[in-house]
């Protein structure tokens, strides 16, 4: 039996969500939320809390563009491979009979 290999949208996947629960885990295991509350409040003065949650935010929406292009990157795939079997089915037909 052939052995599937993933295809690249699949393994972008399996990636994104091993960094995202790597870094939940040192976060949760390294209490770096208590950290930052205490590094922001010590440092007021600074608008530090906006740019944080400018960046969680952006983090968030390139999370979602990454979503969808990974979507938009395997229905590409599905169509190009389909084409391909069309292709091949004509070649091996005649359309005249």
């Amino acid at each position: 039996m052939p052995r599937i290999q993933p295809t690249r949208p699949q393994v972008e996947i399996v990636v994104w969500l091993a960094v995202f629960l790597l870094l939940f885990c040192l976060s949760w295991s390294f209490d770096w939320h208590e950290g930052l509350d205490a590094f922001i409040e010590k440092h007021h003065d600074y608008p530090l809390d906006h740019a944080l949650l400018a960046l969680n935010i952006s983090g968030f929406l390139g999370l979602i563009y990454s979503t969808l292009r990974i979507r938009d990157l395997s229905r590409e795939v599905n169509r190009r491979l389909q084409a391909e079997k069309n292709v091949d089915w004509i070649a091996c037909h005649d359309t005249l009979t």
